[in-house]
């Protein structure tokens, strides 16, 4: 009986995935609406980057004024980051980046989406 060995070559279809089982991350994001009413809103992520806000929470854009994002590094409870960002209306588009996140916030068919990258 012949056996049949086969080896995983790298190709250009090949990548990393930014999910690190033993890496966690909670979102807590506050939105402040025009009518200064705030909505809260808790995320755990694995990932280094993906969506925070997405079409299907059904935020509209134009009723929200401003955003705080808190982030705890759950493996490390002392990396806490706090980012206060008021929204473009004009654009319908606001980025922030500092050392440690690039986040994006945008109007897709008058919803709120955010996207975050951690800056390893």
């Amino acid at each position: 009986m012949s056996e049949v060995y086969s080896q995983s070559l790298p190709t250009k279809y090949n990548y990393k995935s930014n999910e690190d089982a033993n890496q966690m991350f909670v979102f807590e994001i506050i939105l402040t609406k025009n009518n200064q009413k705030t909505k809260t809103i808790r995320k755990i992520k694995r990932n280094y980057s993906g969506k925070l806000i997405n079409l299907d929470e059904k935020i509209n854009y134009s009723d929200i004024e401003s955003i705080q994002i808190n982030m705890y590094d759950i493996n490390n409870p002392s990396n806490i980051l706090e980012v206060k960002i008021k929204l473009n209306h004009i654009s319908n588009y606001t980025t922030f980046n500092n050392s440690i996140i690039y986040l994006e916030f945008y109007s897709n068919m008058e919803l709120l989406e955010c996207n975050y990258n951690l800056l390893k």
